[in-house]
């Protein structure tokens, strides 16, 4: 779980002579853990303990015995595999590789940026970063790769902004690509995360969206966002860039590392994150640490384990929220970079210093409140979620990155394709980024689709401000102002994905036609109007907790209320030739009735629970069309 200085040839050595020796006494010690075991349960029937606990000491002790040899010896023939591996391309020299240490196998891939086009779904390019001094200018060299080779180099894929904390996007930094005599323009946050990334002996492989991406090409855009959770779980690592470092961010990051593994808290069951303490993965990985730290106490003597830094909790507390308002963690794009990879193989950096994956998420359990648990989620969503839901989990998971942001617009739902696409097992080919259309397109286009998957009243619900992107419908979520109205799906997990087959009141496409008149994109309900009882424009609003019932007989002639379902409204604003949609509204019969929903709105929404005492129809109208656009 990362916090141990590096490991030393010696060190390597000695560990695998402890795991040969281990390897060679296994059955004593399964033999001697059992029999701990059974003293441990034996003293907790007769009320001495907790069963429990004995049972899982008496299974970590095995998993650990078990573990630590055999994952010893692949670890140390890993590292002999590179070590092999790097210097066999040393030897090859100039007969086997060309003045920039590239292997031949991969010379015929080569291209110039300006002029490389990518001809198949499955090519993508690597940047090679040759070695350097950190203050040496940035050169390097693109080779183009492809999924369906059996060849494959291995890289890192870098997880970061393009903007730096002052929100500079300007590409003003020159990257020098050798052998073209080109040069490619970056941001200089990408900059920085390159010198970070740069070795100064050997070179680095590395995927980076601003480079290895043509940003000028929306097709190339387009067909490139769709591999990419390919790209981020096919990389050797992936490593997070914060940001450079400050005094603050460096000391928390040593505490960090000088942390044991016993003593760090994966945010666990109980919570709304979920329950990653409890993957087999995870826990390996953790009785992996755990003993590697303690071999390497005997092996090197007390105060192997770096300690941890002393701060005060409010300190440290101060300083983690400082952390987690950087701007990566605002970002839309690094929900899929971080939570389709393992997590064991992902790096988080600041600056000079680093922790890895499994460490950070001790950060997580300390602000579990704070908007950057969002990522926690998704990342258990990922691993947890139930599958053979017929539903789209799209979105849930907007509602889940609510607030997250992106340079492009377009990206707040690009941004999480992937994510949806892993959950859905691929079942709605529909659901691609396509950058040759415009904002207004894209939002209207998955507006369209969610109406028609999840049903008219639960994503109308969702909707709280009114669109400010000119020429969109009003029936569309404008995703650039605040989204959604998470009073409509408070305390629900996978609201839209789980909700019930049976609620054919909303989920029905019955009544629901899309249709495109004179350019414009028109939504026809029909519904009845509502003509009696009372409903609220506020209280079940997010922000609005005031409750002011209104009569419907007090309507004025250019708004009508027409019935979702039970409970659940739609307010309208009549035109001369249409009507626009301009929020969903409680109703009921009675005052204390729409009180009364107003209090389990997410119940009248998700799951169609209208009033309790709905009372007879005689408060609804016929039904009509209404044309919304």
């Amino acid at each position: 779980m990362g916090g141990m200085r590096k490991l030393t040839p010696k060190d390597r050595g000695l560990l695998q002579l402890v795991a040969i020796v281990v390897l060679a006494l296994l059955p004593v010690i399964l033999v001697a853990i059992i029999l701990y075991g059974l003293v441990g349960v034996i003293s907790a029937i007769f009320g001495q303990g907790d069963i429990m606990d004995a049972l899982g000491s008496t299974g970590g002790g095995i998993a650990m015995a078990v573990l630590l040899p055999f994952r010893t010896t692949f670890d140390n023939c890993r590292h002999l595999v590179k070590y092999l591996r790097r210097s066999s391309l040393a030897r090859q020299g100039s007969a086997s590789n060309n003045s920039d240490g590239i292997p031949y196998q991969l010379l015929a891939h080569r291209k110039p940026y300006q002029s490389c086009r990518l001809w198949n779904a499955d090519q993508f390019r690597i940047l090679v970063i040759s070695p350097a001094s950190f203050d040496e200018p940035l050169r390097g060299e693109l080779v183009v790769s492809n999924f369906s080779t059996p060849y494959q180099p291995q890289y890192d894929a870098l997880s970061y902004t393009w903007a730096d904390e002052t929100g500079d996007t300007t590409r003003a930094h020159e990257f020098l690509l050798e052998g073209e005599k080109g040069s490619i323009l970056i941001t200089k946050n990408c900059e920085a995360a390159i010198r970070r990334l740069r070795h100064t002996q050997h070179q680095r492989w590395v995927w980076i969206d601003a480079i290895c991406i043509d940003q000028d090409s929306d097709t190339e855009r387009t067909y490139q966002v769709s591999i990419m959770s390919k790209i981020y779980t096919s990389a050797r690592n992936v490593v997070v860039y914060t940001g450079e470092g400050t005094p603050e961010t460096d000391r928390l990051f040593d505490w960090l590392n000088g942390l044991k593994t016993a003593d760090l808290d994966i945010p666990s069951s109980g919570d709304q994150a979920g329950n990653l303490a409890e993957d087999v993965a995870v826990k390996l990985e953790r009785y992996w640490s755990i003993g590697r730290e303690n071999l390497m106490a005997l092996v090197r003597g007390p105060g192997a384990h770096a300690e941890a830094a002393n701060m005060s909790e409010s300190d440290l507390i101060r300083i983690i929220t400082d952390f987690f308002s950087r701007r990566w963690f605002r970002r839309v794009w690094v929900l899929q970079e971080v939570s389709l990879p393992d997590p064991r193989n992902t790096t988080v950096m600041c600056g000079a210093r680093s922790v890895s994956a499994m460490r950070a998420l001790h950060l997580l359990s300390l602000l579990r409140k704070h908007p950057a648990a969002a990522m926690m989620r998704i990342f258990v969503l990922v691993r947890n979620a139930p599958r053979g839901h017929e539903k789209s989990h799209l979105l849930d998971i907007l509602i889940e990155a609510r607030g997250r942001e992106a340079g492009e617009p377009r990206d707040k739902i690009f941004g999480l394709l992937s994510i949806a696409k892993l959950l859905d097992k691929g079942r709605f080919p529909e659901l691609e980024a396509d950058y040759s259309m415009t904002t207004q397109q894209v939002y209207a286009r998955y507006s369209s689709f969610f109406i028609r998957h999840h049903g008219p009243g639960l994503f109308l619900s969702l909707i709280k401000s009114r669109p400010e992107l000119p020429g969109l419908p009003s029936w569309a979520a404008d995703w650039i102002v605040p989204w959604p109205n998470y009073k409509a799906v408070a305390g629900r997990d996978l609201a839209a994905a789980t909700r019930s087959a049976n609620n054919n009141k909303d989920t029905s496409n019955a009544g629901v036609i899309f249709t495109n008149e004179d350019g414009f994109a028109i939504l026809t309900l029909v519904r009845p109007r509502i003509l009696q009882g009372y409903f609220t424009r506020s209280g079940h609003i997010d922000e609005s907790d005031k409750i002011d019932a209104e009569k419907v007989e007090s309507l004025g002639e250019g708004q009508v209320l027409i019935e979702m379902y039970p409970g659940l409204a739609a307010l309208l604003a009549k035109k001369p030739d249409h009507y626009t949609f301009v929020q969903t509204c409680p109703h009921a019969l009675s005052e204390a009735g729409v009180e009364e929903l107003v209090a389990r709105w997410s119940s009248v929404v998700v799951d169609a629970e209208g009033p309790k005492h709905p009372g007879t129809s005689e408060y609804l109208g016929p039904v009509e069309t209404f044309k919304l656009r």
